[in-house]
């Protein structure tokens, strides 16, 4: 199932980039999603990569049972967000992985900042979600997707200087 979102942030695609790198935007950002329990790490590649890499445990307590009795009680999300330098006009594009350990689910694609003007930016996500389920993936996907736009709702929110 493609995923394509867009919206608009406040601030320079750096001055974003400056805030979505910092340890303190991806506990919020973890904290807002409910994470019971999340790390962060943010590291420097020697290609002049920057690599965000968050790991949350979420609850599966408002799943319907038949999917908890899959799941479990928790579900264990693996987020890789690799940005690359800066492009001429000052856009970023990250490759992002989405995966969910011990379920065949998984996220993948590109988010996009490019500056608009001097003070905002557009930040767009374009990805594709699969759920290597026979007979069940696609309902699974749909069921999948209000939780990926709820996410990229947060990281707008938060990136605009949202609590």
């Amino acid at each position: 199932m493609r995923i394509a979102k867009s919206d608009t942030l406040r601030g320079s695609a750096e001055e974003v980039f400056r805030r979505r790198t910092t340890p303190a935007f991806q506990e919020a950002k973890c904290a807002a999603s409910r994470a019971e329990r999340h790390t962060v790490s943010i590291e420097s590649a020697p290609s002049g990569a920057t690599i965000i890499r968050t790991e949350r445990v979420m609850s599966t307590a408002a799943f319907p049972d038949s999917a908890k009795a899959v799941v479990g009680d928790h579900l264990r999300v693996l987020e890789v967000q690799e940005w690359g330098v800066p492009g001429a006009d000052g856009s970023r594009r990250a490759d992002i992985h989405v995966t969910i350990d011990g379920v065949p689910i998984a996220m993948s694609g590109a988010v996009v900042v490019r500056p608009l003007d001097a003070a905002t930016c557009e930040q767009t996500l374009d990805a594709d979600l699969r759920a290597n389920i026979p007979f069940l993936g696609s309902r699974i996907e749909k069921l999948a997707q209000p939780a990926i736009d709820a996410g990229f709702a947060i990281e707008v929110d938060l990136l605009n200087g949202g609590a």
